[in-house]
């Protein structure tokens, strides 16, 4: 009977503290939106704000209407597809980090969404035999002490399939579940940027502008210098960081910085589609969403990129 006592009474106080838990971050992202228009003019903040939602929608929403009018890209790109929706859910909550005032939290969920979009091209690309035999920087991407890398993958597909693309791209996701249960590359970002531009899915410019951005990110995972921490950014900032009080600078900032990533992020997406989009029919994409990328364009990361690949398939 006590230890029953004992067991409910941990349930109610880890009750009582998720309660508190979710109210102070209700009330965190009231502060932090509350405290903008006191450090910026009211509209760039909406301007800033409005972007950064655009951004993010255009990302989810264009390759759903690129599968809509292709429904073989669903079969043809599943790697992508899987990745992609867990660089969304990043995204989401790497916004609802920065509302509630943790900005190196929020930075790190955004560094990790361009992670798992560059991985779910690469997986995309691996099933195709012309991109898997010149996977050059992949081959020298060994495992983690005696763990398989993606030379085990290559070798793996090639004996699987040979010269055929198989029919699910997904299957690659399978095999790695199941038939390289250690499978842990010792990769590094950089290089599969690498391989994405020897398969020229990336030039050397789109290689210079992801990789400075995911730098700029990395500072808030490695944290080498104290001001990329949480209590580092109110210091510096004169702020409250005890209480992780808000930083209007910091999140204004950031907003502007998910504008940036969505564009990376879904030129990355469309890049990949192209290789069979531009073997198909026209997409007929809607022309609000065109114009609201034509607005982006001239203000953030490779969305003129996103822009003329979409006008190129139309």
């Amino acid at each position: 009977m006590r230890k029953a006592q004992t067991s409910l009474a941990s349930v109610i106080d880890f009750l009582t503290f998720l309660t508190d838990y979710l109210g102070n971050n209700v009330r965190k992202i009231a502060q932090s939106i509350n405290a903008l228009p006191r450090e910026y003019d009211v509209f760039s903040v909406a301007e800033e704000i409005y972007n950064a939602y655009q951004a993010k929608r255009y990302f989810s929403i264009l390759i759903v209407n690129a599968i809509e009018a292709r429904k073989e890209l669903w079969d043809l790109h599943g790697p992508l597809i899987v990745y992609r929706d867990d660089a969304s859910t990043l995204i989401t909550h790497s916004l609802l980090s920065a509302l509630t005032s943790h900005y190196s939290i929020a930075y790190t969920e955004m560094r990790c969404a361009i992670e798992s979009v560059v991985r779910g091209v690469i997986y995309d690309f691996l099933v195709i035999p012309e991109y898997r035999r010149k996977a050059t920087i992949l081959q020298k991407i060994k495992g983690y002490k005696g763990a398989e890398g993606f030379p085990e993958l290559i070798e793996l597909l090639e004996n699987t399939f040979g010269d055929k693309r198989p029919e699910k791209a997904i299957i690659v996701c399978d095999l790695i579940e199941k038939r390289l249960k250690k499978f842990n590359p010792r990769v590094e970002f950089s290089k599969l940027l690498e391989q994405l531009k020897v398969w020229n899915i990336i030039n050397e410019c789109d290689y210079k502008e992801i990789f400075t951005y995911y730098s700029g990110l990395s500072e808030y995972v490695h944290k080498t210098k104290p001001r990329f921490s949480e209590p580092g950014i109110r210091i510096i900032s004169d702020r409250d960081w005890v209480d992780l009080e808000p930083v209007p600078d910091r999140l204004f900032v950031y907003f502007y910085h998910v504008a940036d990533l969505c564009g990376i992020l879904t030129y990355l997406t469309l890049k990949a589609l192209e290789y069979d989009l531009k073997r198909s029919k026209p997409i007929p994409w809607d022309e609000r969403i065109l114009e609201g990328v034509k607005e982006l364009k001239s203000k953030h990361l490779l969305w003129e990129g996103v822009y003329k690949i979409m006008k190129s398939l139309m």
